[in-house]
C-alpha cells in the first residue's frame, strides 16, 4: 500500500509539473480556433482574421504547418491577433517533428496538439497503445523545448476498453493511463467528449491537471452520443450549435475547468454560420457567472 500511495503522489505530482508554470485562462475572455472561420479563410484570410479580431478575439489556435511561419506571423499581427496554441497533424509529428517544433518556437507556442489518431474502421485498444507510445516520444523532445503536448480527444476514444480491462474504463483511459504525464497533456473538446458518451465534468476531474485547454463547442438538442453516434469522432455541422442553447452544462464545465487551472479556452464553431453563432456564444460566456 505505501508503494502504491508513492506512486500515486509521483504521478500526481508530475501531472502538475507540465503545466505549472501557465496561469489560469479566463473562459469569459476564450480565444478563437480558426478553424471555425474555415470557408472564409480559403476565400479572403486577411478580411477573416480582421472578422475575428472584430469580434474581440485577441488569440487564437491554428494550424503551423504548411506556409511560412513569417508570412503568418505577419498576418496575424495585422489583425491585433496572437497564436498561443498550433495544431499539426498525426502525420506531421510523425515525419516532421523537427519542423513542428522549429515552427511552435517561432510562433512562440508554449503549447501544440494533435487533434485525430490515424485509425482504420473502429478505433482499438492497439491504436491506443500505439499512439500513447508515439505521444510521449513526442512529448518529451517538445518539453525538451519547453513546449507541451497536448492530445485533442475526438469522441472515439470513448468506446469500450478491452475484455480484461476495469468495468467502465474506455479507450481514452487507456491511452490517458499509458502516456506520462511529464509529456503528455490534453485539451478537451467538449462538444466530441459529450459525443462520445462521456461526462466533461467527470472527465476533468479524473484525470486533474491534465487538461490544459478547452474547445467550446455546444450540441444540438437530440443528437445521438455514445454508442447511438457510433464512436465516429464525426456528427453532422448542423449539431453544433451556439454556447448555451445546446445540451452541455456549460456553468458545471467551467467552473471544474477554472478549478482545475485550464490555461487557455478557445470557441470552436463547425456549424455552417459561424459567423452569425459566434457573437452569440462569446455574449452567452460574458453572461455566465462563475
Amino acid at each position: 500500500m505505501k508503494r502504491w500511495c508513492s506512486v500515486a503522489v509521483a504521478v500526481l505530482l508530475s501531472a502538475v509539473m507540465i503545466r505549472a508554470d501557465a496561469p489560469p485562462g479566463d473562459p469569459a475572455k476564450p480565444g478563437l480556433q480558426l478553424y471555425s472561420l474555415r470557408v472564409d479563410m480559403k476565400k479572403d484570410r486577411a478580411a477573416a482574421l480582421a472578422t475575428a479580431r472584430k469580434m474581440g478575439f485577441t488569440e487564437v489556435e491554428g494550424g503551423i504547418l504548411g506556409r511560412p511561419v513569417d508570412e503568418v506571423k505577419a498576418e496575424l499581427a495585422t489583425a491585433g491577433l496572437t497564436m498561443t496554441s498550433g495544431g499539426a497533424s498525426y502525420e506531421d509529428f510523425r515525419d516532421k517533428l523537427p519542423e513542428v517544433i522549429a515552427n511552435a518556437k517561432a510562433f512562440g507556442l508554449k503549447y501544440v496538439m494533435c487533434a485525430w489518431i490515424p485509425h482504420k474502421g473502429a478505433f482499438t485498444a492497439e491504436d491506443a497503445k500505439r499512439a500513447a507510445a508515439d505521444f510521449n516520444a513526442w512529448g518529451a523532445k517538445l518539453a525538451a523545448e519547453g513546449i507541451t503536448f497536448a492530445y485533442h480527444a475526438h469522441g472515439y476514444e470513448f468506446s469500450p476498453a478491452t475484455i480484461d480491462a476495469p468495468p467502465k474504463m474506455t479507450l481514452f483511459d487507456q491511452l490517458a493511463r499509458a502516456t506520462d504525464p511529464k509529456y503528455v497533456a490534453f485539451e478537451m473538446d467538449v462538444f466530441w467528449v459529450t459525443h462520445g458518451g462521456a461526462d466533461p465534468v467527470s472527465l476533468l476531474r479524473r484525470y486533474p491537471k491534465r487538461w490544459v485547454m478547452l474547445h467550446l463547442k455546444d450540441m444540438k438538442k437530440g443528437t445521438p452520443t455514445g454508442a447511438a453516434a457510433g464512436f465516429t469522432g464525426q456528427a453532422p455541422e448542423e449539431t453544433n450549435v451556439p454556447l448555451g442553447t445546446g445540451t452541455i452544462d456549460w456553468p458545471s464545465v467551467l467552473k471544474e475547468a477554472k478549478k482545475q487551472g485550464v490555461a487557455h479556452y478557445y470557441i470552436e464553431d463547425e456549424s455552417p454560420t459561424p459567423v452569425e453563432q459566434i457573437p452569440l456564444s462569446l455574449k452567452y460566456l460574458a453572461g455566465l457567472s462563475l
